[in-house]
């Protein structure tokens, strides 16, 4: 049996990947399909011995398709996760991640080719005063280091008004 691989969905005649995929196929998280590639991809899983798998030949070559025994599992807790050989990433906290052949997860297998990328997320440094309302920012408060120093910070020495959400 062929199935689609997690953390792909499909969204009319394109595939969708959710996360950051491993080498050669780093950035490239959308995949066009044909006519018949999205017929056949609405009716997985499909037999092994089905001759319209000739038409996801180029899908199963990238392991976006997969047999049974290669669809990835999820853990159903945190032992029995596989963690990234050189951070914390594992496939309980990010379901379906892909790591290369040495144990590295995406991010860190790339670090080199990825250097140069700039978030797309706007970095703000100064957070107005909201005239309007009772607070001027939220935070999520966990109780940890990194959360009770925002906490002080925004707090403290930026004055804001901190709700602490948690």
């Amino acid at each position: 049996m062929y199935y689609l691989q997690s953390r792909w969905k499909q969204n009319g005649s394109t595939l969708i990947y959710y996360g950051m995929r491993k080498k050669p196929y780093l950035l490239q998280n959308q995949s066009k399909l044909t006519k018949r590639q999205t017929e056949l991809i609405s009716q997985l899983p499909l037999e092994a011995d089905n001759p319209a798998l000739v038409h996801l030949q180029t899908l199963i070559k990238q392991g976006i398709i997969v047999e049974e025994k290669d669809l990835r599992s999820f853990p159903s807790s945190i032992d029995e996760a596989i963690f990234c050989k050189k951070c914390a990433a594992n496939d309980f906290m990010i379901p379906g991640i892909e790591f290369d052949e040495n144990g590295l997860c995406p991010m860190c297998a790339s670090s080199k080719r990825t250097e140069h990328l700039k978030s797309v997320l706007p970095l703000v440094e100064d957070i107005p005063v909201n005239l309007k309302g009772r607070f001027d920012v939220a935070v999520f408060y966990t109780g940890g280091k990194d959360s009770t120093f925002l906490l002080y910070y925004l707090a403290k020495v930026k004055n804001l008004r901190v709700l602490a959400l948690t």
